[in-house]
């Protein structure tokens, strides 16, 4: 019965063993993906779709209906599967080497080899790894590590997906953007605001960090997960996004958070998104933190926990 089964968040990637245990069946499954409310992204990966339309599939919808054979691609591919763009992503549709490109209103044409596909909310769109690599081309290398960075840690896409995909877009415009995603991706980051950081990180020649890193007192007790962790200087990088807006017990409880990790040892360095711009003011301030560290010179009083300990035991 469709009541018994488990109902999963619009946009979330589904493994065939979950939907099992929530009660869905081999064959509810396959009629799912005939119906078009599930996407077969790889071998047991699924994306479901059962989100309200958003004027951008609607205008997506519209648009390849008025052109033939085109698919949507590039940032507005990326958004229609909830991957981050940078900004308003354009209309962009994509049609075979052999179409003349013409003139649609408000709808950027591209003319490239297409291949696979998947359908979304009734929209035909490029899957992601190509929709992340094109947007790379078209926007730029580090437009295009955001995308594949909130790709890879939700599962939608694998770092194997990418490499074919940029394999097959060689010798295309910009391929090298794409190929520059490679060298940089990395799914541990957990928000746009992480992955630009991790990129000024390395082009201000600081020491590469760890991510989310989960740090406890020497009796096991969880302490914090973090953003960016130096082990070998016992300093820890915290991106906030919307902490500056926060109030209240939220931020309450995030200032006693960094106090525990202050009383454990460890040097906390902050930054939000108004710091990227002058980014070499963050990278001084850690300096700063490297140097103040005497890691080595004294007993440790914090360790590393198993990555995914229960955050109830934080104390």
């Amino acid at each position: 019965m469709e009541s018994n089964r488990a109902r999963f968040a619009p946009l979330s990637v589904v493994t065939t063993a979950a939907a099992l245990n929530g009660g869905w069946t081999e064959s509810s499954i396959s009629h799912a993906v005939h119906s078009g409310r599930w996407v077969r992204i790889r071998s047991g990966y699924y994306l479901v779709d059962g989100s309200t339309p958003t004027p951008l599939a609607a205008q997506a919808r519209a648009a390849t209906d008025a052109v033939r054979d085109s698919v949507v691609s590039h940032a507005a591919a990326a958004a229609l599967c909830d991957l981050p763009t940078l900004g308003s992503p354009p209309l962009c549709l994509t049609v075979p080497p052999s179409r003349r490109l013409t003139s649609i209103e408000a709808v950027h044409l591209h003319r490239a080899t297409i291949g696979q596909v998947i359908r979304l909310g009734g929209v035909v769109l490029t899957p992601p790894a190509r929709s992340v690599l094109d947007l790379a081309r078209e926007n730029g290398w580090r437009a295009g590590v955001v995308a594949a960075d909130a790709g890879l840690n939700r599962q939608l896409l694998t770092v194997d997906d990418l490499r074919r995909q940029a394999s097959a877009m060689t010798g295309w415009p910009y391929s090298r953007r794409a190929r520059a995603v490679l060298d940089s991706c990395d799914g541990d980051s957990e928000s746009p605001l992480e992955s630009l950081s991790r990129l000024a990180i390395a082009a201000h020649d600081l020491p590469l960090p760890r991510l989310q890193v989960s740090l406890g007192n020497l009796a096991g007790d969880f302490v914090g997960r973090v953003d960016f962790y130096w082990a070998e200087f016992g300093v820890v990088g915290e991106a906030d996004g919307q902490l500056k807006y926060t109030t209240g017990p939220v931020l309450i409880a995030e200032k006693q958070r960094q106090e525990r990790l202050e009383r454990i040892g460890l040097i906390v360095v902050r930054w939000d998104w108004s710091d990227l711009t002058a980014f070499h003011r963050v990278a001084d301030r850690l300096r700063a933190a490297f140097s103040r560290s005497n890691r080595g010179t004294r007993a440790e009083r914090w360790l590393e926990i198993p990555r995914f300990v229960r955050e109830t035991r934080a104390g």
